[in-house]
């Protein structure tokens, strides 16, 4: 009986959390996130129990596009930024592997992967660099596209997951575009601040003259 009341409280605590409702700070990384990213909301929010899997962030219209955020560190100390660290390059692969892994499973019929590339997103701070694969499948009789992207953001791997119907491609494509250029804004925006404080910081510690 008292399992039954911890796992209805559990439920019922779940059901009640609020989603915020105004821009946040992330803890594991620092940058700010909104509670409406590339047109889609916010709809439900994860912290896993294992802190080396970290959080996850699914924002999702229905009638256009699905895109999970993911935010860990793989319990390593250190993650550069960028995509060109060996722990950022063979984080994609398992990310990637996976992917393919599923549609070996039969959890996604006729699996794809259409293209992986190097996809650079421009913001007023500057460039971020994703490792991007791409894929088409059938799944619950459905034809889909997802996109699976990652980079490493301030120790912490960033893995976006985004998927949309084939028969509203062009939207979904603009809204994962929209998506990645409003995370992408914030990472650099972060990474700028951090750094001017860290110049403002050397020059305050700095000896005069």
């Amino acid at each position: 009986m008292r399992i039954i009341f911890m796992v209805v409280s559990t439920l019922i605590l779940s059901a009640c959390e609020t989603l915020p409702t105004k821009p946040f700070i992330e803890g594991n990384t620092g940058i700010t996130l909104s509670p409406v990213m590339g047109g889609l909301p916010l709809v439900k929010k994860t912290d896993y129990p294992d802190p080396r899997l970290g959080v996850s962030y699914s924002y999702r219209d229905n009638n256009i596009a699905a895109c999970s955020l993911y935010i860990y560190n793989g319990g390593q100390s250190s993650i550069s930024q960028g995509i060109n660290s060996d722990a950022v390059k063979n984080e994609f692969q398992r990310a990637r592997n996976d992917v393919l892994s599923a549609g070996s499973q039969g959890h996604y019929q006729s699996l794809e992967e259409i293209k992986t590339q190097t996809r650079t997103i421009s913001s007023g701070f500057g460039n971020v660099e994703y490792i991007e694969s791409r894929f088409s499948f059938t799944a619950q009789g459905f034809n889909k596209y997802s996109h699976l992207l990652l980079t490493g953001v301030n120790s912490n791997f960033v893995k976006v997951r985004c998927t949309y119907l084939e028969q509203v491609s062009s939207k979904g494509a603009k809204a994962v575009s929209e998506f990645l250029s409003d995370l992408s804004k914030e990472i650099k925006s972060n990474n700028a601040f951090n750094s001017d404080w860290q110049k403002l910081r050397f020059a305050m510690l700095s000896p005069a003259g």
